[in-house]
């Protein structure tokens, strides 16, 4: 993911089978009825868009197989073969990533060190279920990943005004983000995604979740804090000053001017690759 002295611009893209052909898709709240083909310049051919990205300049991606995520499918082949395209670029791969084989066959999808395979409530059941359970399967998969496990902590506060964890972006569970960070660092892990879910349900209308950033604890233990949820151009000076050494766009980011507003906002401060 590049030096942690580096402020990393990632762009998201999430696929899912529309016609039996793997398609760039945005899921609203995380609701699978909901999702859409993403309403942009660029095409909505996973590897065309890669391309196009690739000569904007852009150097980092989030993949989400939403199709493995809901169940319905896979899009391993061309997440396998855009790794595989582009060796030169970092990919963080998520979405239905459930157990040990599933982290070694997406560390298998290049020869390069440029692949970060991120889990999210293959993490979150095994720690409800039983601690030392979580704690095994997480330092596998560190071993596994050559310490690029990515470890997704989805949080919003709830009606008792506690932030506890969701389990696949909607479904909250008891666990308390504090607890649950805590816990991550304490088994070694390097690297989070903190996604501020209420921002993110909001699609940007009022910027990230800075609060809840600003109150994770530990963040000292962490090589990459990268934020998502609710990230604006506007944002990133924010994200930077509390803890975020990188940030995820979404669809709703304009292509062109984002690695150039970042860059003003932030050249003073750090080095921004994107």
């Amino acid at each position: 993911m590049g030096s942690t002295e580096d402020f990393q611009l990632i762009k998201n893209i999430d696929i899912a089978k529309l016609d039996e052909k793997p398609t760039v898709v945005i899921v609203p709240k995380g609701e699978m009825k909901l999702m859409r083909t993403v309403e942009d310049e660029l095409p909505d051919e996973p590897i065309e868009r890669v391309e196009e990205l690739v000569r904007k300049g852009y150097r980092s991606f989030e993949f989400v197989d939403k199709s493995k995520l809901f169940g319905i499918g896979n899009n391993d082949g061309i997440i396998k073969e855009i790794a595989k395209r582009f060796q030169d670029r970092e990919f963080i791969i998520g979405g239905g990533i459930k157990d040990l084989k599933d982290v070694e066959k997406v560390m298998g999808y290049s020869p390069n060190d440029n692949i970060y395979p991120l889990i999210g409530s293959a993490a979150t059941d095994r720690y409800l279920e039983s601690k030392q359970r979580f704690s095994s399967f997480i330092q596998y998969c560190i071993r596994a990943s050559d310490g690029r496990l990515i470890v997704s902590v989805d949080d919003a506060i709830g009606p008792d005004g506690k932030r506890t964890i969701r389990r696949q972006y909607t479904t909250r569970t008891p666990l308390l983000t504090d607890e649950y960070i805590r816990a991550l660092a304490g088994v070694g892990v390097f690297n989070i995604k903190y996604t501020g879910v209420s921002a993110a349900a909001r699609g940007g209308e009022r910027g990230p979740d800075i609060e809840g950033l600003k109150a994770l604890p530990e963040k000292e233990r962490f090589n990459k804090i990268i934020y998502a949820g609710g990230v604006t151009l506007d944002s990133l000076l924010e994200l930077y000053k509390n803890g975020a050494n990188g940030a995820i766009f979404g669809s709703g980011v304009p292509i062109m001017t984002t690695a150039q507003k970042a860059r003003r906002y932030l050249s003073r401060r750090r080095r921004v690759t994107c």
